[in-house]
């Protein structure tokens, strides 16, 4: 049954990746990226994405015969035909050195019931069938297909409405989306891939309610791992006594300090922040979309610090200013975040 889901979804998610577009503000990549999609344009949408994080992929198996090539066609048109409806407006811009944060607010076609509905009649049928033949499993995907078109036919269309945030980054002076997230995908496959994973965790083999709590626990802890790590090895280890070594040449508990071995720990420990970074931009923004945002300035302000202490090495006793300001504000307030998580 997952196989099939897969199968269906990458139907749906077909994306090349070539030459790359010129973006001169963060925005502009998004607007391009949104653009190119609303056009069906994937090979254009996919120069606005960060070519590092790019990555081809193609549907996971050809199809077998001419009625389930039909059917295919006929669920891409249905994609492309929404993807036209796509309206955005682009709200904000945070944008940190070669790092931003683009807002934008999303209306799409949400389709994710008429694939629920579809999934749920291929359950009844393959119930009843189990009883009757020996129907194999392989034609599951064609026969989901089916039941998707009949469903788009008969199935009122509704639109979803959602804030989302796009990550983007400088590269060589030109602005990039960073990766393409879930919520972009959703945006243009018509919430398929929010409904392929909601129904692929169903199958799972823990019930709904256990696997919720357990997946909260698990998020709760690490997200204190992230505070933990923050606090520790970014602070305590690295800006606190960076900054107090510049005002006085010595560490923060008055110590004497070994600059170039501190700054070789703090290489070090934010080898790890891009791990992080991606973990907090998977949450699920219904529940965690306060201390997502939190992140995204203490995040942002990190590699902010850490860029000017690459840039200039930090001199004992010197005039410049190190200003940890923010920094500990944007830390304060996510720990305290992190800590209240139920």
């Amino acid at each position: 049954m997952k196989k099939a889901l897969c199968g269906i979804l990458s139907i749906m998610l077909v994306i090349s990746f070539t030459a790359c577009q010129s973006a001169s503000k963060p925005e502009d990549a998004v607007k391009g990226y949104f653009d190119a999609e609303k056009a069906s344009d994937t090979t254009k949408a996919s120069t606005f994405v960060n070519p590092k994080n790019a990555s081809s992929e193609a549907s996971s198996s050809a199809a077998s015969d001419s009625e389930e090539a039909d059917l295919e066609k006929d669920l891409i048109d249905y994609l492309k035909g929404n993807n036209k409806k796509v309206e955005y407006t682009i709200k904000g811009t945070d944008e940190k050195d070669s790092s931003a944060t683009v807002t934008v607010d999303c209306k799409f076609v949400d389709a994710a019931p008429m694939f629920k509905d579809s999934i749920s009649d291929y359950i009844s049928k393959a119930f009843a069938k189990a009883f009757t033949d020996s129907a194999s499993s392989d034609d599951s995907e064609k026969e989901i297909t089916k039941l998707m078109k009949n469903r788009i036919k008969t199935t009122k269309e509704t639109f979803a409405n959602k804030t989302i945030k796009v990550n983007c980054a400088k590269i060589d002076g030109k602005w990039y989306i960073d990766k393409i997230n879930d919520d972009l995908q959703n945006v243009f496959s018509s919430n398929l891939v929010n409904a392929g994973n909601e129904i692929s965790k169903s199958f799972g083999g823990t019930g709904s309610s256990r696997s919720a709590s357990s997946s909260a626990e698990s998020s709760k802890e690490k997200l204190n791992e992230i505070s933990d790590y923050i606090t520790d090895d970014i602070w305590n280890k690295g800006f606190c006594d960076i900054d107090s070594y510049v005002k006085t040449g010595k560490s923060s508990t008055g110590e004497s300090l070994d600059i170039d071995f501190t700054l070789q720990q703090l290489d070090s420990s934010m080898k790890k922040k891009a791990d992080y970074d991606s973990y907090v931009s998977k949450l699920d923004d219904s529940k965690y979309s306060s201390i997502k945002s939190i992140w995204t300035k203490l995040s942002g302000e990190t590699d902010s610090l850490y860029k000017n202490v690459k840039a200039k090495k930090p001199v004992a006793n010197s005039s410049s200013t190190f200003d940890t300001g923010k920094f500990e504000q944007y830390m304060q307030a996510f720990s305290d975040a992190a800590d209240k998580l139920e």
